[in-house]
């Protein structure tokens, strides 16, 4: 029954990654926490990222904006999280989260507003862009959750909404492969859990096909929306989980 579950959390997770570029792994932990503990959780979902991540990668390719990972979003997040892994790496604990949290809460928020009023908050700030793409670096050293502020960051940028999705995913592709890396050899992902990936992977292309007829269909304005609502719901998700642990 708990694989069941997971198997419809995953498709609407990777239809929405599918369609924004990013939002499957925030959507899917958090959601199936729920049922099945984390610990179990996470070495199933890390091969489905990696697949899906290499066939939207893939498919799409020819819209990666190449430039811009090059030479802004790989190199400023690579300094960021070596800032993140070195210099900040103490400042980890429930309240600098709880802060981060809040921040992309703000910002999300204060788009969605400034799009209700027909503007973009921070459009053509280079400035705040390279900021941000810092901050993701460094959010990811600490807390390996740096994805909000690169979307952020790279919402900034002026691309079409195929562009920003593909050049998402391969920023993420790496990233799952190191991580997948690291659960094989700290034992967490073994051939005891491939029955039940072989069986989640099942479910995903039904989630890549929903996401694509989404993609396809939303014009920019409301994909702008979309990936901005995606951010206010994972800057919610965030808080949530750190106000319980909080608590406990």
């Amino acid at each position: 029954m708990n694989l069941l579950l997971l198997s419809v959390i995953i498709t609407l997770a990777y239809a929405a990654q599918t369609a924004a570029g990013f939002g499957a792994t925030v959507l899917a932990v958090t959601i199936g926490s729920f049922f099945m503990p984390i610990e179990a959780l996470v070495p199933l979902l890390v091969p489905l990222s990696l697949a899906q991540t290499l066939w939207i990668g893939w498919r799409h390719r020819q819209q990666v904006d190449t430039d811009y990972l090059l030479r802004r979003i790989l190199p400023l997040m690579g300094v960021g999280m070596l800032i993140g892994f070195t210099a900040l790496s103490g400042l980890g604990g429930s309240t600098l989260k709880l802060a981060f949290a809040v921040m992309i809460l703000v910002l999300s928020a204060r788009e969605l507003i400034a799009m209700s009023r027909g503007s973009h908050a921070g459009a053509g700030s280079a400035v705040a862009e390279i900021a941000a793409l810092l901050g993701a670096g460094v959010v990811h050293g600490i807390f390996a959750t740096g994805g909000p502020l690169l979307v952020y960051a790279a919402s900034r940028r002026a691309m079409d909404k195929g562009t920003f999705r593909s050049t998402l995913i391969v920023v993420w592709l790496p990233l799952n492969a190191v991580l997948c890396a690291q659960l094989i050899a700290a034992g967490r992902l073994t051939a005891q859990q491939a029955p039940s990936v072989g069986i989640l992977l099942l479910t995903l292309p039904l989630g890549v096909w929903l996401g694509e007829r989404i993609h396809d269909r939303i014009d920019e304005v409301r994909f702008r929306r979309m990936v901005f609502s995606l951010l206010l719901v994972a800057a919610l998700i965030s808080m949530g989980g750190v106000l319980i642990a909080m608590g406990r």
